[in-house]
């Protein structure tokens, strides 16, 4: 009714100007025809306290008819222009929230032009690195020889490195000014891996170890028959934003996932890492000391494990992690290689569930590099046999410095 025609006419400026006008011409009425109306009904019945018939004079026809159309119309004008303020009101309140939302999701100033300038530098860096091992992967191939290519493992886990340096950097920025001082963030790469490709019963008991954190089976057997993959940590391709130049590798333990698929995993695959494979989509984690009570699968004894890791795990306290999807130029077919994970010391990353939508958007040309780089790393490492020693060691010459290794947790999914 508010936006009807007589809506818009009583709450409008010809009811504002009748009720002038008609206010005039009441107190005109009144002081020419005061005797006449005074003796004329209505007043006639409340001087004698009886309603009975009376005959009106034309003067106070006249004057009560303006008096009650006046008296409407004013009535009738508060009414609707009380009810279109309301209703504006209620429409510049929505305005606000949508605005506020745009303004909470939108990323910091100047953050597109650092993103489009790292991206620029890193697409360089993995088309060279790419390159030029495809050509060495190709000549080892023809030649038998897969040992030498073990070399371009390192400049390739650089490369990867800087990628990874180069989001940090960009989830620190865009986390600005939500984030606090001091705050340390971190990343890494988890390979997914089928559990037939480690028959061995050594190499099952290296990934037991790193997996039995965050279990709930007994033992390496029943994890193996009991998962669908693996998310395996490597630890060669971690580092964090306290690192100055080129990017070190992080000081982390071993770690082990497993995933089941379908509703399968329902209540057993740990947020982070495990959950991006569900639907294949970005998973965000606001407090890592919750990810225990969600995991509904898991017995009472399980649960307590999982949180005391997470409650004593101060690297990780909260997780933004992305499958790592690209084209497979061999099997033709888009596949997910890893998931990348970005971390950091504290509660609240990416602040809220759109933010952590927005910078996902804002990766996926960084996620496709890495892409890239890790497909062409996982050809060097099939020439050698998929070494698990790839992922579980770091050179001598790379391993961190002391100040590093004393932090506590991993922040590993």
């Amino acid at each position: 009714m508010k936006n009807s025609k007589a809506a818009r006419l009583l709450s409008g400026p010809f009811a504002s100007a009748w009720v002038v006008i008609g206010s005039v011409l009441v107190g005109v009425v009144l002081s020419a025809f005061l005797k006449e109306i005074q003796e004329s009904p209505p007043i006639t019945w409340l001087k004698a306290w009886e309603f009975t018939d009376g005959a009106m004079t034309r003067p106070a026809i006249g004057f009560w008819v303006l008096f009650i159309s006046v008296a409407v119309v004013a009535a009738c004008r508060e009414y609707f222009s009380y009810a279109r303020a309301k209703h504006d009101r209620n429409e510049l309140h929505e305005d606000i929230e949508s605005v506020r939302e745009v303004a909470s999701t939108m990323p910091p100033k100047d953050f597109l032009r650092r993103s489009s300038s790292s991206f620029r530098d890193m697409s360089f860096e993995t088309d060279v690195v790419y390159a030029s091992s495809l050509e060495d992967i190709l000549t080892s191939r023809d030649e038998g020889e897969g040992s030498s290519v073990a070399g371009k493992r390192g400049d390739i886990n650089l490369i990867i490195r800087m990628v990874l340096d180069s989001m940090i950097n960009l989830a620190l920025h865009f986390d600005q000014p939500h984030t606090y001082r001091d705050v340390t963030y971190s990343a890494n790469i988890m390979w997914l891996k089928d559990p037939s490709e480690y028959p061995d019963r050594e190499q099952q008991a290296i990934l037991w170890e790193a997996a039995e954190r965050l279990s709930d089976c007994e033992n390496a057997g029943m994890f193996f028959s009991a998962v669908d993959n693996l998310l395996v940590l490597d630890l060669n391709l971690t580092t964090n934003s306290t690192n100055v130049g080129v990017p070190e590798v992080d000081s982390l333990k071993p770690l082990c996932l497993g995933y089941k698929h379908g509703e399968r995993g329902v209540g057993y695959n740990l947020p982070g890492a495990p959950q991006t494979l569900i639907d294949i989509d970005f998973s965000h984690v606001k407090d890592s000391r919750a990810i225990a009570g969600t995991m509904t699968e898991y017995g009472e004894l399980a649960r307590k494990k999982v949180g005391a890791y997470y409650n004593n795990d101060t690297r990780g306290r909260s997780i933004f992690s992305m499958p790592v999807v690209g084209y497979d130029p061999v099997g033709g077919e888009e596949s997910v290689i890893a998931v990348v994970s970005i971390y950091r010391n504290s509660p609240g990353i990416m602040e809220g569930d759109q933010r952590a939508l927005m910078f996902n958007h804002q990766m996926v040309p960084f996620v496709s590099l890495l892409y890239r780089l890790c497909w062409v790393r996982q050809k060097v490492d099939e020439l050698e046999g998929n070494p698990l020693t790839a992922y579980t060691e770091v050179p001598m010459d790379l391993t961190s410095t002391p100040e590093k290794e004393s932090q506590d947790g991993d922040g590993s999914d």
